[in-house]
């Protein structure tokens, strides 16, 4: 401390020199517009110059995070291709349009779209904006009814199913979220083939529960949760999530398992939305046939 105000004490007229240059400084600044417009404007770009080098750093630092996620990303899509192969279906990519055809593989030849009608298209979209904490859930996507788009398509992401389409703009579409109450699909244990409905309680961003799986089924945590198929909006086989738990529920015939969401809504930013082109014939012929 003694060192410290002997210091203070020998160049004190200097710092008493620094101290009415700045406060000169901030009067010359304050009172003058010229002045105060060219501090301003290289102040900005000082800060503009911090912001860009934290963000290239923050972007560099986050690669391997991104590297990763990319990884399990094709992981998965690779999965998802075997099991479309599995099922005679090739897959034609139109990156142009950012649509991608399934249509069924007469032979090996089929390269081209154009030669067959497509089982199903899925178009890509980007999201735009999305909630995860609300008991309705919403996500919007910058593709609407000028892209072929319409309400009750199934939507997917790179790890799962998203959810349904709800509303349709020229432009945009809101998805109605697997994380919504009044969400249920049709999903099965992929294993035994057993299948249930997948609904939303509300309660983890992260959980979903498979209900009317009899009591007599085997499950156990891990088992994987993928769609049944057994509607006309997903393909079958498109992962939902793995077992977390089973509850036994006395009284019940039926347990109630809880699902581990593949898909982290937070993190989603593209999907693709299903369009089955057989979809409104198979609508028309249930309804036909329950109004009997």
């Amino acid at each position: 401390m003694r060192n410290l105000i002997l210091f203070f004490t020998r160049y004190h007229a200097f710092f008493l020199f620094l101290f009415l240059e700045t406060v000169c400084v901030v009067l010359i600044i304050q009172n003058n517009h010229f002045q105060r417009t060219k501090f301003m404007s290289s102040a900005g770009e000082v800060t503009s110059g911090v912001f860009g080098v934290r963000s290239a750093v923050t972007d560099y630092f986050g690669l391997r995070d991104k590297n990763a996620d990319l990884a399990e990303q094709n992981a998965t899509l690779l999965t998802q291709l075997n099991l479309l192969q599995q099922n005679n279906l090739v897959a034609v990519v139109d990156s142009s349009r950012g649509v991608v055809d399934l249509i069924n593989k007469v032979d090996t030849s089929v390269v081209d779209s154009n030669r067959v009608a497509p089982l199903y298209r899925f178009h890509k979209a980007k999201v735009v904006n999305k909630s995860v904490t609300r008991l309705r859930n919403y996500l919007t996507i910058d593709k609407g009814s000028n892209d072929g788009l319409r309400p009750e398509m199934g939507v997917v992401g790179p790890h799962g199913i998203i959810g349904i389409i709800d509303h349709v703009s020229a432009n945009y579409a809101t998805i109605l979220s697997l994380l919504h109450k009044e969400t249920q699909l049709s999903a099965k244990i992929q294993k035994n083939n057993y299948f249930g409905s997948l609904i939303w309680n509300g309660k983890d961003e992260h959980i979903a529960q498979l209900k009317d799986i009899p009591n007599n089924v085997t499950v156990e945590k891990g088992d994987m949760i993928v769609s049944s198929g057994y509607s006309s909006l997903f393909v079958e086989g498109i992962p939902v999530g793995t077992v977390e738990n089973i509850h036994l529920q006395p009284g019940n015939n039926f347990q109630l398992i809880d699902v581990r969401l593949s898909t982290i809504f937070r993190k989603v930013d593209y999907v693709y939305v299903i369009d089955f082109t057989d979809q409104s014939e198979i609508k028309a012929l249930e309804s036909q046939t329950q109004n009997e």
